[in-house]
């Protein structure tokens, strides 16, 4: 998954767990814009 070619990849992955129900959204969403505030900050 560290690969630049392996973002499609990754994609799939996250995607399925989302529909699967085994990520939640906002949990997710939270931590995303968690992470971007730290690489802003």
């Amino acid at each position: 998954m560290l690969q630049p070619d392996a973002r499609k990849l990754e994609g799939a992955i996250s995607g399925r767990a989302l529909y699967d129900g085994r990520i939640d959204p906002k949990e997710a969403l939270a931590l995303i814009n968690a992470n971007r505030a730290k690489e802003t900050a």
